[in-house]
């Protein structure tokens, strides 16, 4: 199985090299907390390589027979088609309103982004929340609906439906000095007992009605990094490969409280999964181990927030009991 046919001008270019998602990545356009890398040739086998690719080259992916996975319609008439995922023999193919065509390679080893199909914003938004992740999946690892920061001893993950406010709460708990793990998408592993949680990249998106966050942009978050419908930050402070200790299940309420999860309730972390529609076997497999761990292994709450700003009060007390969960 082949991976997108590298253009010649993006194999003459200069790489930049990343770790995320336990991948290491070569990109030939600067993604966030990337670095020039001079080595491409020398590049071991598990990097999954990052390119840009000609219309006429994804056009060719697209004529492939393949089968349609997913597709997104909006909600209201006419219900047009706003993103779509195939598998081919040899990709993945993506498709998504604003953000362009996309190719990752059956076995992870590659991503191809259509050139000037959309801004570079656009593809460096997709390529990290999506193309990568599904590399990841495809490499080994499985991939959790959640955000995350660390502490000194391990790892707390937020998770929720979307718009319950992940972000919102990793991104005031690294304002206040945590260390950034993920956004949105958590690749982990197991280890023996426990189950480890990798870095994302440096990179968050932030709703741009989102005033606290906003103000905090430059500062203590960490520096612009771009804007689609949502500012992009990378966030200056980046932890490491950390036991997950704790998961904490955001719910709205009108008082903040914290409360732990029992019984069957643990397993929740089943619900979890990112891109859910890529069923192979051995992903079902890999999923069905992890949420057997963490259910035995990891502490899972109930945390209930207000939907308006969380107070300093709210987050102290939520420090707290990170620590006490082992965080």
């Amino acid at each position: 199985m082949s991976a997108p046919r590298t253009e010649p001008a993006a194999a003459a270019a200069g790489w930049h090299r990343l770790t995320a998602f336990g991948l290491t990545i070569d990109s030939t356009w600067p993604l966030a907390g990337s670095r020039p890398s001079l080595a491409d040739t020398a590049s071991p086998e598990t990097v999954t390589r990052v390119t840009q690719v000609a219309s006429a080259t994804v056009d060719a992916a697209w004529c492939a027979d393949a089968e349609r996975l997913l597709e997104y319609r909006d909600p209201a008439p006419p219900g047009e088609i706003s993103f779509t995922a195939d598998r081919s023999r040899e990709h993945y193919r993506f498709w998504a309103r604003d953000y362009g065509r996309y190719l990752v390679a059956v076995d992870g080893s590659a991503v191809a982004c259509e050139r000037d199909a959309a801004g570079r914003e656009p593809q460096e938004r997709f390529v990290l929340a999506h193309a990568l992740p599904v590399a990841a999946i495809l490499r080994g690892y499985e991939v959790l609906h959640v955000s995350a920061v660390s502490g000194d001893a391990g790892a707390a993950a937020f998770a929720g439906a979307s718009g319950t406010g992940k972000t919102r709460l990793a991104s005031r708990l690294v304002a206040r000095g945590a260390a950034f793990l993920t956004d949105d998408v958590l690749a982990v592993e197991a280890a023996g007992p426990e189950v480890l949680g990798h870095p994302g990249p440096a990179f968050m998106a932030i709703r741009r009605d989102d005033a606290a966050m906003l103000a905090e942009i430059g500062g203590r978050l960490g520096a612009a990094a771009g804007s689609t419908d949502k500012v992009h930050v990378s966030p200056p402070r980046r932890g490491h490969t950390s036991a997950l200790r704790a998961i904490y299940h955001l719910q709205w309420d009108d008082a903040f409280s914290v409360s732990p999860l029992e019984g069957d309730e643990l397993q929740r972390v089943l619900s979890l999964s990112f891109v859910p529609y890529l069923t192979t076997p051995q992903r079902l497999m890999r999923h069905l181990a992890i949420a057997q761990l963490a259910s035995a292994g990891v502490a899972q709450f109930r945390l209930r927030t207000p939907r308006a700003e969380l107070s300093d009060e709210m987050l102290v007390t939520l420090e707290a009991h990170m620590r006490d969960a082992g965080v």
